[in-house]
């Protein structure tokens, strides 16, 4: 077929003085460890996701014992673990600039010292007024500070083995969210809460000894990171917003959120009413983290093959999510709710993995930490009110069946917006071209001139429908809407040059 181009082309040309060729410059990726130290790193972050997102996921146990001690209604104690969780996220700007200014391990380590003091505040209090502000706001913030550099640092030492980095990082939430399901339990039932808070005060600690084994890049990749970052010398950089794929993936990233954190806030109160008892209504949140930490670590190695687009990936999570939430009504006994659990795990999973990834792979990595903050700082809001929104329905109907419904469709809505990515990410320029005239010996004219027009037709389909930037490299994995720019680039071409010579 190369040989048919080549005749149509050199036909009625067959001594040019100079030939326009085409230089393919491909951008550099920016230089990093890929390695090294860099698994010291993920071992610390693993740590930190472990002890914060633990305490976190696992407030749905504490959930109960609140509203029976201090005697609240449902809604107004779900405020307690929403304002924390989304605190967690809304100050994702902040700690993105602030880590752009001064380094993921001073800001992590006094992240850590101000989440010991808002669990250990929360302990001596009996009012869920104060409780709001030491443990919501106070322990929220302080988590916040460590959270968010658990993923930036990893975007600096890795490129290639960036998705396995984030597997096992992410895997540390998830066990964390087992391992504290039934040490709550235990606590709780012998100690009480406030002596279980205090317990969790020396977790924290740990988190503050974990960020101090963060370090800075070497001078190299330092250099490497600022010239391709010409905007991080700003606290707060908006150019992010200017990017049409990424406000798509922020408003889609905030329907999920709606519903997102239901299950687990609300699981085990749901499980209770069904009949369950407290220990296994307990266990419910850690078989949901038993099945996202496996998945987890599956989708970082399967995720690593050139073949295998996240972005797909990203989307089948999304709608499973939102399947399994909107069946979960129907399970009304104790290994149906595991079932719900445990499904909605090994999606939960994935999908927490590929949130950084996903937001690299639309903005670049040098735009990462502004993007990754702007994008949690947003989310934080619907994932604040989502929580209470269940509760108030809970309040009303005497059930949780609307709850789930209600997540499950705000996920859905989620899921539709995410398919809209890809038709904004034609502005998006993975490779430079550059024209230049050379003279070039008769010899040599037909074979230049054969690669010029196949590299002109490459070229240009990389600027339409390109979705290649959710793979590792270019390959079968953006055939889905790669296919469009064929329709219109050197495929058909050649296509038509074949019909004419069979004429």
């Amino acid at each position: 077929m190369l040989g048919k181009l080549k005749n149509k082309i050199v036909k009625g040309d067959e001594k040019p003085d100079k030939v326009t060729t085409v230089k393919v410059c491909v951008v550099a990726d920016e230089e990093c460890p890929d390695g090294g130290y860099g698994w010291i790193i993920c071992l610390a972050a693993a740590i930190i996701q472990f002890i914060i997102l633990g305490i976190h996921n696992n407030f749905g146990i504490l959930y109960t014992y609140f509203m029976n001690d201090l005697h609240a209604e449902p809604s107004d104690t779900a405020w307690v673990g929403s304002i924390a969780f989304g605190m967690n996220f809304l100050c994702g700007p902040i700690t993105s600039g602030l880590c752009q200014k001064y380094g993921c391990r001073l800001v992590a380590a006094v992240g850590g010292l101000i989440a010991v003091l808002g669990l250990l505040l929360t302990s001596f209090t009996n009012s869920l007024y104060v409780i709001y502000l030491t443990y919501s706001v106070l322990w929220g913030f302080g988590s916040s500070l460590n959270y968010a550099p658990t993923m930036l640092v990893l975007s600096q030492y890795f490129k290639k083995h960036l998705p396995l980095a984030n597997g096992i990082v992410t895997a540390g939430s998830g066990i964390g969210t087992l391992a504290m399901g039934p040490f709550y339990h235990v606590i709780l039932s012998n100690l009480g809460w406030k002596m279980m808070l205090r317990i969790l005060c020396g977790l924290g600690f740990l988190v503050f000894l974990s960020a101090l084994l963060y370090r800075p890049l070497p001078a190299k990749y330092k250099r490497a990171q600022k010239t391709e970052t010409p905007t991080g010398s700003k606290f707060f950089d908006l150019s992010v917003w200017k990017m049409k794929p990424f406000i798509v993936w922020v408003i889609s990233m905030s329907l999920l959120f709606i519903g997102y954190f239901v299950p687990f806030i609300h699981l085990p109160n749901h499980a209770r009413n069904l009949g369950v008892d407290g220990y296994q209504s307990s266990l419910l949140i850690g078989y949901l983290s038993i099945a996202s930490t496996v998945s987890r670590v599956l989708f970082g190695l399967v995720l690593n093959h050139p073949r295998i687009n996240r972005f797909y990936v990203l989307q089948f999570c999304f709608l499973m999510m939102s399947v399994t939430c909107t069946l979960c009504p129907l399970a009304q006994d104790y290994t149906g709710l595991i079932l719900y659990a445990v499904g909605f795990g090994a999606f939960d999973g994935c999908f927490v993995l590929l949130i950084a990834i996903t937001t690299s792979d639309i903005v670049g990595a040098g735009r990462l930490p502004q993007a990754l903050g702007g994008l949690y700082g947003v989310i934080a809001i619907p994932m604040i009110f989502g929580p209470p929104l269940a509760g108030f329905i809970f309040e009303l109907s005497g059930s949780y069946q609307n709850a789930f419904f209600v997540a499950g469709g705000a996920i859905a809505l989620g899921t539709c917006t995410l398919s809209l990515i890809p038709f904004f990410m034609t502005d998006t320029k993975v490779v430079t071209v550059e024209i230049c005239e050379e003279p070039l010996e008769k010899e040599d004219t037909v074979q230049d001139k054969t690669a010029t027009a196949c590299s002109a037709g490459r070229q240009r389909n990389s600027f339409i429908y390109d979705t290649s930037n959710f793979a590792m490299r270019r390959s079968l994995s953006c055939l889905a809407l790669g296919r469009l720019g064929d329709v219109c680039g050197s495929q058909c071409i050649l296509e038509m040059l074949e019909r004419e010579s069979d004429v």
